[in-house]
């Protein structure tokens, strides 16, 4: 059902929940008073860093880089990249420390909440005043670049989580692939209904696959964690663990019922293990990305994007990319003219073309569900419908304790109330010692 996309992202705002933290400062009016003209004789070299690796994505990048040094000759941009996780948090922090950071950072929206109170992302505010960019994006997104009512992150990419079904695997179990499961009890029953063992009583297929080891396996949880009325994994503003109330423990359970009852087993760091990917999995969540990458090959045709099921509330997961202009940068005023410039319509048009991803202006709205007219309209609702990763200064911590609760879990070493409470005891320890 199409909805009103002028409010398409208003999930991602609701993640946004107000944090006290210093107005900005730096001095930033006298930077922009010139921003949008090239009126400078000096030879300047910004550093662009990106994260991740994906060739067809540095193309596109690489195309704005040409593009904005022609726009501005005296500007070169170094391109550098780096895979997502410790390598980038690594890169970033080494940088950081040693005061060779690079000037623009496209990353999460979760390392807002870490970075910024170490005051390592420049406020955008007055930068952006004025700058018809934001004002052709969504309220909500802007919203979620933002702490305390100031920009720190130019929205650049929504990351949500769609309900993916194979269609050939079930209609040879006899289920109605135009009939997907609406609510956990119908999406436990059609992952039992979608299980094939071998002779040895083996799983070699399940129904719903999901990962049971790796890094972030958190954010499967955490779907089912605002599906059964939470708002996150913890409250941003009050700092409360929420991943062990009562609500989260039963998600908890709900999924451990899912592990008892079969799957393949896969760690969430190897992507060739997914059997979803591999058709030994009839039902996941996947990004638009991954839907794109794997809806090739045997898979082509049979891969179906459909509904999110739900149980108290509808709700998914959905990260958010931005662009950060280092606060140390000894350019910024390039620096926001690099981040204007592949903001711009014509830029975003180009990543969007080519990285096959949702809009963040609303500018390009049309075009977009005029070039995906079949699973355009799911993606904007699961993106409507999506919590990204909390913005907490401790986020990697939260991210550790309940990924390793989780494994405890699904191995039987601990009771999802156990293991909750004993992930939510280290995150209350680090809380504290903030």
């Amino acid at each position: 059902m199409r909805r009103n996309w002028k409010v398409i992202l208003s999930a991602a705002a609701v993640s946004c929940m107000v944090l006290s933290l210093a107005a900005c400062g730096g001095g930033n009016e006298d930077l922009v008073s010139d921003a949008g003209k090239d009126t400078s004789d000096e030879n300047v070299k910004l550093v662009f860093l990106r994260a991740g690796t994906e060739d067809y994505k540095k193309d596109a990048f690489t195309q704005m880089i040409e593009g904005f040094e022609a726009k501005y000759p005296n500007y070169t941009v170094e391109y550098q990249e780096a895979p997502w996780g410790d390598d980038f948090e690594t890169k970033l922090n080494t940088g950081f420390a040693s005061g060779t950071a690079p000037d623009v950072i496209h990353y999460s929206l979760a390392s807002i909440g870490a970075r910024v109170p170490m005051g390592q992302y420049e406020c955008l505010d007055s930068y952006a005043e004025g700058w018809e960019g934001m004002e052709d994006m969504y309220d909500s997104v802007k919203e979620a670049g933002s702490i305390g009512g100031k920009l720190y992150g130019v929205p650049y990419t929504p990351d949500a989580r769609m309900f993916a079904i194979n269609t050939e695997l079930f209609e040879k179990a006899g289920l109605d692939p135009n009939s997907p499961p609406s609510n956990w009890d119908e999406l436990l029953e059609a992952h039992k209904k979608l299980m094939v063992k071998d002779s040895s009583g083996n799983v070699i297929q399940c129904g719903y696959g999901i990962p049971t080891s790796g890094r972030n396996i958190n954010q499967y949880l955490e779907i089912f964690i605002v599906q059964n009325g939470l708002s996150n994994l913890v409250d941003e503003a009050s700092n409360e663990i929420l991943f062990n109330k009562p609500e989260a423990v039963e998600a908890m359970d709900f999924m451990k019922q899912l592990k008892d009852a079969g799957l393949v087993d896969w760690n969430n760091t190897q992507k060739d293990q997914n059997p979803f990917y591999n058709g030994t999995a009839a039902m996941t969540v996947i990004s638009e990305n991954e839907f794109n990458n794997i809806n090739t090959g045997d898979l082509e045709g049979k891969i179906k994007l459909v509904p999110m099921f739900s149980k108290a509330n509808s709700g998914t997961f959905c990260g958010m990319h931005f662009m950060f202009m280092n606060a140390n940068s000894k350019n910024k005023e390039a620096a926001w003219k690099l981040i204007e410039y592949m903001s711009s319509k014509e830029s975003m048009q180009i990543w969007m073309d080519t990285a096959k991803t949702a809009p963040v202006r609303s500018s390009l709205e049309e075009a977009y569900l005029k070039k995906n007219p079949v699973n355009g309209p799911m993606i904007m609702e699961a993106i409507e419908i999506g919590k990204g990763s909390p913005k907490v200064p401790y986020f990697n911590s939260v991210f550790t304790y309940v990924d390793d609760a989780m494994e405890q879990v699904f191995y039987g070493q601990l009771s999802p109330q156990e293991a909750l409470d004993a992930a939510a005891e280290k995150v209350q320890e680090e809380i504290d010692n903030q």
